[in-house]
């Protein structure tokens, strides 16, 4: 179900709305008194770069006790011996990468809380997601190589596409410690969040809402469609439900019928595609796009989203560029390009 905890309204409107005469409230500090409203604690910034490098660091130090099974196998031991050695080993190892993800993936959490703070200057109309909170778990992973290297969550990639447009912002998860990386975090109390959720409906300058079977999304939706014109609203269609109940439950509140989907099932990550209106709310699929030419391990999705997502820049006169050639796929080629040669010289 969606709920809506909102802590730093973007605009100077927002910034002051929760604030009274004699009050001196710090930017990112909910005010007093509104259950569920504690935001996640500010941390240090030596504190949170430190996790992340010992964290890292961690992983590297998991990595070669994994690698130095081989070499235990290779050094002339008995087999009882150098089972049990290399077991002792491998737990270990596991034990630490493990830890060392936790704490590599809360260091950057943290860092992503002192971001924040920056970003609520950021005078453009925001970028509003809304989700329900149980995507998040789909999402909010760093995606892995081994169990252990951290790479950039799903949500992050969204955000590093969206921030183009303006701020990325979402409502967070009640009471969590520590924010999920991607967009910022906002919190407000129980009794205040529709209406700066309406508010924020009313500036963004574009809304993005991923479609889920939850009761919640009714209300959300309903006012999306009320509040926002047709060009600043995008559906998000996750591949992880079956899109004809999603369709349904949307056209409950939609002026006109949401579009079919292509025989051909594509996605990238967790998503499947988009749809985006027209003025006269007349949709249209546009569908997960995968570029050969643009394969990135750090961020493997937000390349193809870029490019899915030039008709929606254009749309909102946002300026659009193409994402630069993948180091992954200049390796690919130079490596075709070396198999091909080596081949004709054999023959």
């Amino acid at each position: 179900m969606y709920r809506a905890f909102i802590q730093i309204p973007y605009g100077p409107s927002f910034l002051n709305s929760n604030s009274s005469e004699g009050e001196n409230l710090k930017p990112g500090i909910p005010k007093a008194g509104h259950p569920g409203a504690a935001a996640p604690a500010s941390p240090s910034r030596f504190g949170a770069t430190a996790r992340s490098w010992l964290g890292n660091l961690l992983v590297f130090v998991a990595f070669l006790g994994l690698l130095s099974i081989k070499v235990i196998y290779n050094a002339g031991l008995s087999i009882p011996v150098a089972m049990l050695i290399s077991i002792v080993v491998g737990i270990a190892a596991i034990w630490t990468g493990m830890f060392g993800r936790h704490l590599a993936m809360t260091g950057r959490k943290q860092r992503a809380v002192l971001a924040s703070r920056a970003a609520s200057l950021d005078p453009r109309a925001p970028v509003l997601y809304l989700r329900s909170f149980a995507d998040d778990e789909k999402v909010a992973e760093a995606h892995q190589v081994n169990g252990f290297i951290q790479l950039s969550t799903e949500e992050e990639q969204f955000a590093k596409v969206f921030r183009r447009i303006g701020p990325f912002v979402a409502i967070g998860r009640p009471r969590e410690k520590l924010p999920t990386l991607g967009a910022t975090r906002f919190y407000a109390g129980d009794d205040e969040w529709r209406t700066k959720v309406d508010d924020l409906l009313s500036t963004a300058r574009l809304v993005i809402l991923r479609l889920s079977p939850t009761e919640g999304l009714l209300w959300e939706l309903k006012e999306v469609v009320s509040r926002v014109e047709p060009n600043r609203l995008l559906l998000f269609l996750p591949n992880n439900y079956k899109y004809e109940p999603l369709k349904s439950l949307g056209e409950q509140w939609l002026p006109k019928p949401l579009p079919n989907l292509p025989g051909r099932r594509t996605a990238i990550g967790t998503l499947r595609g988009i749809v985006r209106f027209r003025a006269d709310w007349s949709s249209e699929f546009v569908p997960a796009r995968f570029s050969w030419l643009r394969v990135s391990l750090r961020s493997p999705i937000s390349p193809h989203l870029q490019l899915m997502l030039r008709p929606v820049f254009n749309q909102l006169g946002v300026p659009w560029s193409k994402p630069r050639v993948g180091t992954l796929s200049i390796i690919f080629i130079l490596m075709a390009f070396f198999a091909v040669i080596t081949v004709l010289r054999i023959h």
